[in-house]
């Protein structure tokens, strides 16, 4: 069976064929595209979170009626929640961080994370080689440590474990490689290729910048209590921080923005309303 084309359209096809090819090519790159976005949006929307027990996993936050959305956290806050909310069983803080990148005379730009060391054990996740930081890496006067996601490693040290142990500099300062993630892990986002640790100083734990709304929290709910009891418990943690602030006033002005704790799913900490 053969197909008859129609002279004249083959003869229009011919005398436009750039355009004609360019329109094809346009329309390919488009289905492209839509095909990866519906990939992502599936790996992103309905896969599970490639953590253990993910559906415990929360993002708990600052919002306020007069500021309304996600206003993120205080460290002053945070440290208070761990310490007096029963309702959690473990919890970490991040910010997300660009770096320049220097090792053997390569210079690369990268996106990074500054972490408290508790937010690898808050996912539940470990290192493919390695370790990630202990404690005392958010402590000021520290060596400067650095964990590397799987594809920053096979592109810098080509996949080598003898990685571990070496120097890279980040922003003009001497970091040492004590880990590398498995190739599956990329947290907070797909672009993530290092973690850092967030140094805690004394203005972290000052009472006076419960309002220092700087990081994201996640944390990971004990076992029988849901995001509703938790926000209640760590609603009652802010007034208590409220009712002491220290600046002479300044409490009924905190009152007067009506601000409030709440707890979302991580799912929609990390990708907003298309997370909801």
């Amino acid at each position: 069976m053969s197909i008859r084309w129609d002279e004249g359209w083959v003869r229009e096809f011919r005398r436009n064929r750039g355009f004609s090819i360019a329109v094809l090519a346009i329309l390919a790159l488009g289905i492209g595209a839509n095909t990866a976005t519906l990939s992502l949006l599936y790996g992103y929307l309905l896969a599970p979170l490639p953590y253990p027990h993910a559906e415990h996993l929360v993002n708990v936050h600052f919002t306020s009626a007069r500021i309304p959305g996600n206003l993120r956290m205080s460290y002053t806050t945070y440290f208070d929640l761990r310490a007096q909310s029963n309702a959690i069983a473990d919890a970490g803080m991040y910010k997300r961080k660009n770096v320049n990148l220097l090792v053997g005379g390569r210079a690369v730009h990268v996106r990074g994370a500054a972490v408290s060391a508790s937010l690898f054990t808050t996912l539940g996740v470990r290192p493919l080689l390695g370790r990630v930081f202990g404690q005392k890496a958010n402590q000021p006067g520290d060596a400067h440590s650095v964990v590397l996601s799987y594809r920053l490693w096979a592109q810098l040290f080509d996949g080598d474990p003898a990685a571990l142990g070496r120097t890279v500099v980040l922003n003009d300062l001497a970091y040492k490689v004590i880990g590398v993630m498995p190739a599956a892990f990329r947290f907070p986002d797909s672009a993530t290729d290092l973690w850092l640790p967030k140094t805690f100083s004394a203005f972290d734990h000052d009472p006076g910048e419960l309002t220092a709304w700087h990081d994201t929290m996640i944390a990971r709910l004990a076992p029988g209590v849901s995001a509703t009891q938790l926000a209640a418990r760590s609603q009652a943690v802010l007034e208590r921080e409220i009712a002491h602030f220290p600046k002479p006033g300044a409490a009924q002005e905190l009152r007067r923005f009506a601000m409030r704790i709440a707890v979302a799913p991580l799912r929609s900490a990390l990708l907003g309303k298309l997370g909801e």
